[in-house]
């Protein structure tokens, strides 16, 4: 059984895959190395197919860094908090990254 910290987690996870695609598409249109985050989250709140806030959205973004540190970091420089993308990594390798992560925490989940 989860807990309710788990489960959470997992939706997060589980909206991942959407939400890299979305941040990756905003990205090739911005032409630029790194975004600020506010700019990412509108990019979320604007694109996902249901409702997600600000407060959400952020959290989403937080979680891509921490499960695909490889492909998106935060940068932080004197005008506020960037988030920039390896755009030379493929797209689809970090999905299947992001799959491994879910996959993982389902089976730990069903084991324990």
């Amino acid at each position: 059984m989860r807990t309710p910290e788990e489960q959470l987690r997992l939706e997060r996870l589980r909206r991942l895959p959407e939400l890299i695609r979305i941040l990756r598409t905003y990205f090739v249109g911005q032409k630029r190395p790194a975004v600020p985050v506010a700019d990412a989250i509108q990019a979320f709140t604007s694109s996902y197919r249901s409702f997600l806030g600000p407060v959400e959205a952020d959290c989403h973004l937080r979680l891509i860094a921490e499960v695909v540190p490889q492909w998106m970091q935060f940068v932080r420089i004197t005008k506020g908090e960037y988030v920039k993308l390896d755009d030379k990594m493929e797209l689809s390798i970090v999905i299947r990254e992001v799959e491994k992560v879910i996959a993982n925490m389902q089976s730990k989940i069903m084991v324990t």
